[in-house]
């Protein structure tokens, strides 16, 4: 994983093929389990309509002779190029090491992909190349130098502590953004999540400048270091930023982030279930879409469980939990992980009215509104429906999957998942240890309807299926609630 110290006193195991570019010409060559160093390539692939250059089966036995450098994209040169003044001798491109029209071949390789990345003594990033024959070493403008200032002084700690803080002044110019490996094109491609936190020396190159990244900085050719790389591998953090990204094929869904899974469960030893991690429920559930569904169906191929974030096909966002208690006595799973029974308070919403958040008003109109804000500054009041009582209170929130639902409220299912106590409860509960579920001011809720299929395949139960996440103020509205097992489908 991106920060862990690798040695390179030992040579790394090559990747099943690389190119060998350290000679005259460029050759597609079999590692057969040699060692050595090697740079690995991000890069976009581009429209369909102006593809890469690809290995394929009948090319194969010609590209292990030679690959004729006019034939080479000009994204794939200029890496070489990289390669060979840093006396790198192997280069790794996914579009040439793997064989494009062998599914096996694919799919053995795409499972080895965070590893390849993880190992490669560089990983160079054609961030604003928009496809391979774009290039990026002839595209960089010229930058105005930064000046140090000296006497200026922040009151920050290094991420050491040992390096005393330094102040950089630069003229920013209209294309700020040019130097920004967010505002890259590389930046919109979901397999460039685990590629970019499993490696662990990145070069961007920008159309702007160079940035660095390692383990200890991520630092600009200019001198200043810059903190807009995210490294965070938290699961969260790393579905958030890999839900925001596109994929030219839904079915890459979970396979774009194998290699991240690998490493997070050997580093964990969690279970890992469509996307999620068993021993981080109920928290991960507490999942929102940041935008409306533009393409409801495009996963439908996957057959993924609703309650995954994976189900959706949208940018999605974990709600800030921080404190709340787990009110599930019990989750489990059937055998082939799609159904998921959880044990809690549930009622269903026949005296509930839902409408827009922003369409509010009266007792408890002003509180939802910031509570919907705060909770997520990605939450807007069009987003969010509002639940009242059957004496028109405003009792809570619930962001629906697909904006535009039309779900009456007698249909929909109000399960609590955690809930937050007031900070006086709070405060109790750490001088004597004990939880009083009773006390509690907030509850987290999955927002549930029956599903289209009739019973559970495990057992007699009623079926659910998500539709939402949300959230209830007081434990008003639990009375009567009934404490049942419910099992929640795709």
């Amino acid at each position: 994983m991106a920060g862990r110290v690798l040695s390179d006193s030992k040579p790394s195991e090559l990747p099943p093929r690389v190119l060998q570019v350290s000679q005259g010409n460029v050759r597609l060559v079999e590692s057969n389990g040699l060692t050595g160093k090697y740079v690995a390539l991000s890069y976009c692939w581009g429209s369909p309509v102006k593809p890469p250059l690809k290995t394929l089966k009948s090319n194969l036995q010609s590209y292990q002779q030679e690959i004729p450098w006019h034939k080479i994209p000009s994204t794939f040169q200029d890496t070489i190029t990289v390669a060979r003044r840093l006396d790198i001798p192997y280069v790794w491109i996914d579009s040439l090491c793997i064989v494009q029209d062998d599914q096996q071949d694919w799919l053995s390789q795409s499972k080895l992909m965070g590893s390849i990345y993880e190992h490669a003594h560089l990983t160079v990033a054609a961030s604003h190349a928009e496809d391979a024959w774009v290039g990026f070493l002839s595209t960089k403008q010229a930058q105005l130098q930064s000046i140090e200032l000296p006497g200026f002084f922040v009151s920050v700690s290094s991420p050491d502590d040992k390096e005393t803080p330094r102040v950089f002044a630069s003229v920013r110019t209209e294309q700020a953004g040019d130097v920004f490996p967010e505002f890259g094109v590389l930046n919109k491609r979901a397999w460039a999540t685990q590629e970019w936190l499993l490696s662990r020396r990145i070069v961007f190159y920008t159309a702007g400048q160079l940035l660095w990244s390692c383990k200890r900085i991520t630092q600009r050719e200019t001198g200043e270091r810059c903190f807009s790389i995210s490294r965070n591998t938290h699961w969260k953090s790393v579905v958030e930023q890999y839900s925001d990204r596109t994929l030219t094929y839904p079915t890459d869904k979970l396979i774009a982030l194998e290699g991240l899974r690998i490493e997070s469960q050997g580093k964990y030893g969690y279970e890992y279930l469509h996307g999620m991690w068993k021993d981080c429920m109920p928290d991960h559930l507490i999942w929102q879409v940041t935008r409306k569904i533009q393409n409801p169906t495009a996963n439908d191929a996957l057959q993924l469980p609703t309650w995954s974030w994976a189900h959706v096909s949208c940018g999605v966002r974990f709600l800030p939990i921080r404190g709340a208690k787990n009110l599930c006595s019990d989750i489990s799973f059937s055998d082939d992980g799609t159904e998921m029974s959880i044990r809690s308070m549930v009622k269903m919403a026949t005296v509930l009215s839902i409408g827009n958040v922003a369409d509010l008003t009266g007792p408890g109109a002003d509180s939802i509104a910031t509570d919907v804000q705060s909770t997520n500054s990605q939450l807007t009041e069009t987003m969010a429906k509002y639940i009242k009582d059957g004496q028109g209170n405003a009792i809570g929130w619930i962001i629906f999957d697909e904006w535009n639902a039309t779900i009456p409220s007698h249909e929909v299912y109000c399960l609590a998942l955690m809930g937050g106590a007031s900070k006086r409860q709070e405060e109790k509960e750490r001088r004597t240890g004990i939880a009083t579920v009773s006390k509690l001011r907030h509850y987290w809720i999955l927002a549930l309807r029956k599903a289209s299929s009739s019973s559970s395949s495990s057992t007699k139960e009623t079926v659910f299926e998500r539709t939402g996440v949300g959230k209830v103020y007081g434990r008003e509205f639990w009375e009567n609630a009934a404490m049942k097992t419910v099992v929640a489908l795709t």
